[in-house]
C-alpha cells in the first residue's frame, strides 16, 4: 500500500468521523429515565465473568463491520485509481519530486490539453522525445504545461510554507500547491510525469476541465 494509498483512506475515515460526529452532535436531548429492566439488564452483563462466545449476532456484527471496511477500501482503490508513486526528497524549502524506475524512458506518445480557458492563446509549443511543453497566455497571466519523461527529469518546488493537497480530477489523482498567485500540479499516469501551472484567480473548475481535455497528439 503506498502512502497516497494511505492518506486516502485515512481521510475518507476522518470525513465519515466528522459526519456522525455532526449528526449525533445535532440530535435533540432526551430526559428519559431507564427502567428498571435496563437497570437490572446492564447490572447482569457486568456480573458476569466474560466469556468469549461466537453468536450469530457477533457474526453478523463481524459481517457488517468487513462490508464497512470493503466499501472504504472499494471507494480509494476501485472508484479512483490513486496513482502518484512520486519519491518526495526536502532541498531546504524546497521539495523534489521524482519517481522510481519502471517508467517510460522517452515519450513514445505525446499528450497535450485541447481545451484552454476562454481567452488564453497558445504562444509557444515543444514536442520531443524528453519533454513536451506548451504555453498559453491572457495579457500577463500564463498557463503552463509540461510532460515529462520521468527518467530524464524531476519537479522541484518550493514547498516552505504551503505543504501540498491530493485531490481527484476525474479518476487521476494530482499533487496541488497554491502558491504566488498559482496552482502548481503534478501528476503521473504509470509511465509520463506532467505538471501545471494555473492561475488561481481562475475557477477550480477550469482546472479540471483542462486536465480532463488531455489526449494524445500527433507530434
Amino acid at each position: 500500500m503506498t502512502k497516497s494509498e494511505i492518506s486516502i483512506i485515512r481521510k475518507a475515515l476522518l470525513k465519515i468521523d466528522e459526519w456522525e460526529r455532526n449528526y449525533y452532535a445535532k440530535l435533540p436531548e432526551v430526559n428519559r429515565t431507564p427502567s428498571e429492566k435496563y437497570l437490572s439488564s446492564i447490572q447482569s452483563l457486568f456480573s458476569k465473568k466474560h466469556e468469549s462466545r461466537f453468536t450469530p449476532r457477533r457474526a453478523a456484527a463481524i459481517i457488517i463491520i468487513a462490508a464497512l471496511i470493503a466499501g472504504l477500501v472499494g471507494c480509494a482503490f476501485v472508484f479512483r485509481k490513486p496513482i502518484l508513486n512520486f519519491i518526495e526528497e526536502k532541498w531546504g524549502d524546497d521539495t523534489k519530486m521524482t519517481l522510481p524506475d519502471g517508467y517510460k524512458e522517452r515519450i513514445e506518445v505525446a499528450y497535450m490539453p485541447s481545451y484552454v480557458p476562454e481567452g488564453y492563446l497558445q504562444f509557444d509549443r515543444v514536442i520531443d522525445d524528453r519533454i513536451v511543453e506548451v504555453n498559453y497566455a491572457k495579457y500577463d497571466k500564463i498557463i503552463s504545461y509540461s510532460q515529462y519523461a520521468p527518467t530524464n527529469a524531476s519537479i522541484i518546488y518550493d514547498t516552505e510554507d504551503a505543504p501540498y493537497e491530493v485531490a481527484y480530477i476525474g479518476d487521476q489523482a494530482v499533487y496541488y500547491i497554491s502558491k504566488y498567485n498559482d496552482y502548481g500540479l503534478i501528476w503521473e499516469d504509470g509511465d509520463y510525469t506532467y505538471s501545471m501551472t494555473i492561475p488561481n484567480e481562475l475557477p477550480w473548475e477550469e482546472v479540471e476541465k483542462i486536465i480532463l481535455s488531455i489526449k494524445a497528439v500527433e507530434s
